[in-house]
């Protein structure tokens, strides 16, 4: 884990492996545009579950101040049913609010996270 202070401040991010994705068998899920563009700092737990789930990692629900997330988009520069596979950390703080939010790009690597513009 990357181990936040009170704030949700982090001096290095961990990021789990992809493939330790516990939720739909390691595939993660497909968010909606909208509930990605509502994800803010200052959410609490619950305004984030139901936006976007519970964590994909294993790592609870209630007493942890991290979690992530493996999400897929499909997005208007590709064809034949490619995705952009990202993966999503949200650090809360002590009083469990959204501190920080952190995007990684698996698939393509050199992708934005999220994409700019998704048809979903």
């Amino acid at each position: 884990m990357s181990r936040p202070d009170r704030d949700g401040g982090v001096k290095e991010i961990v990021w789990p492996e992809p493939v330790n994705a516990k939720l739909r068998s390691g595939r993660g899920v497909f968010p909606t545009s909208e509930s990605i563009s509502l994800l803010n700092k200052g959410m609490t737990k619950d305004q984030v579950y139901l936006l976007i789930g519970r964590p994909h990692f294993g790592e609870g629900l209630f007493s942890v101040r991290e979690w992530d997330y493996l999400l897929h988009f499909n997005t208007l520069k590709h064809t034949n049913n490619q995705v952009t596979i990202c993966q999503l950390k949200i650090i809360f703080n002590s009083d469990k609010l959204v501190a920080n939010i952190y995007w990684r790009a698996i698939k393509p690597e050199n992708s934005i996270c999220p994409p700019e513009s998704n048809k979903n």
